[in-house]
């Protein structure tokens, strides 16, 4: 399970990139264990490499929980634009 991450990286300064990379790969371990398919799309890597070298609680979550990142990603929530009382609208609904 390598995906295109090894692309992505080399967008971010070394330290970042190395960082990036170690969560990638317990990432990957993870998702594999999970039944999980990565993501390949390329803009969502890069941006995924962004936010977990800045979120070392990001990339944890995502390697707790493979599986919440492919569901944000199929549920297509990850990369909606909500209007700003979006969050409190779906939770009166619920």
């Amino acid at each position: 399970m390598s995906s295109q991450i090894p692309l992505q990286l080399a967008s971010l300064p070394p330290p970042l990139g190395e960082t990036v990379a170690k969560r990638w790969a317990a990432f990957a371990v993870a998702a594999e264990q999970a039944g999980v398919a990565p993501p390949l799309d390329d803009a969502l890597l890069n941006q995924l490499c962004r936010v977990w070298a800045g979120s070392e609680f990001v990339a944890q979550l995502c390697v707790r929980y493979p599986r919440l990142l492919a569901d944000l990603l199929d549920s297509g929530d990850l990369q909606a634009v909500y209007p700003a009382d979006g969050y409190l609208a779906r939770a009166q609904a619920a």
